[in-house]
């Protein structure tokens, strides 16, 4: 498991706000699913859908499509000792 550091840019109703979170994942992909979970209000099924579009699952729809949540920057935590300074702060 790796630790990852990911941003997300969230729209709704043309007003834009950046959110961070810190994720631990097997790999980058899982760590931007987990994310993108973190931040929906419904679950998926029920309001949520993954964006079809988006081959990396860097994309998530909520509210019936209102809500869009955008996967926009993946950093890598390269050691423990990082870890543990965002862990504090984040």
């Amino acid at each position: 498991m790796q630790n990852y550091v990911i941003e997300l840019e969230i729209k709704n109703c043309g007003i834009e706000k950046m959110t961070t979170h810190l994720v631990t994942a097997s790999d980058e992909t899982e760590a931007m699913q987990k994310a993108l979970l973190l931040e929906l209000h419904n679950e998926l099924g029920c309001g949520a859908e993954w964006d079809d579009d988006d081959d990396t699952s860097g994309r998530i729809w909520d509210f019936d499509q209102e809500w869009v949540y955008t996967v926009y920057k993946v950093t890598l935590v390269e050691s423990d000792e990082d870890y543990a300074v965002l862990k504090k702060y984040l």
